[in-house]
């Protein structure tokens, strides 16, 4: 197995283990924790679930507080930063490839039609793959604007460089598809349609 930088340790990775193990009782889950060693950090998957789309939630949003809470966990217990990323059923990868097409239709909009678009409000780590993915792209600039309060999340929005202020467009995402039908409603946008349609 290929050893990384970013590597977790064995205390980090019992103590999200035990974290997981509480979280799996708490949703009256079953299921197998498998440690996957990337370059980004160490992944803590949880696979065979019974319902899977109760953990990752609409959008990942479940996931994501998973994540703040075992992140802050480990971070407490060793009093240091930690590289465990919590996942389900390969949760993840899906929604970057998801997010990333997203990305770049919004480009080919933002080229074709000379508008702002702004995407619908995301978590951050969501808008970070959005940022990454454009980011080597010199005719346009993306932003996280428009905080929620409530949730903490924002929108991304993105523009050609240096132009004049155009009229914003609301960019739909899509659902994933790869999900059982059962937990489809934890995944989907309820307004859900590939069209776009201007802000008021």
């Amino acid at each position: 197995m290929e050893d990384y930088p970013t590597d977790a340790s064995k205390e980090e990775i019992e103590i999200a283990e035990t974290f997981l193990n509480k979280v799996l009782d708490l949703f009256d889950q079953t299921g197998n924790i498998e440690i996957l060693r990337r370059e980004e950090g160490t992944i803590l998957d949880l696979q065979g679930c019974t319902s899977p789309g109760r953990l990752i939630g609409e959008e990942g949003s479940t996931l994501y507080a998973i994540q703040v809470l075992a992140t802050l966990i480990i971070c407490r217990k060793t009093q240091n930063p930690t590289n465990v990323i919590i996942d389900v059923n390969g949760y993840r990868a899906r929604r970057r490839r998801q997010l990333e097409d997203m990305a770049w239709r919004a480009y080919d909009r933002v080229q074709g039609t000379g508008e702002s678009v702004v995407l619908k409000p995301m978590n951050a780590g969501d808008r970070r793959v959005i940022h990454m993915t454009l980011s080597e792209c010199e005719d346009i600039e993306t932003f996280s604007i428009e905080e929620d309060v409530d949730t903490g999340m924002k929108c991304v929005q993105i523009s050609l460089r240096d132009s004049e202020e155009f009229e914003e467009e609301e960019f739909a995402d899509e659902a994933l598809p790869e999900e059982a039908p059962d937990d489809e409603g934890y995944y989907e946008d309820k307004n859900n349609d590939d069209e776009v349609g201007e802000q008021s």
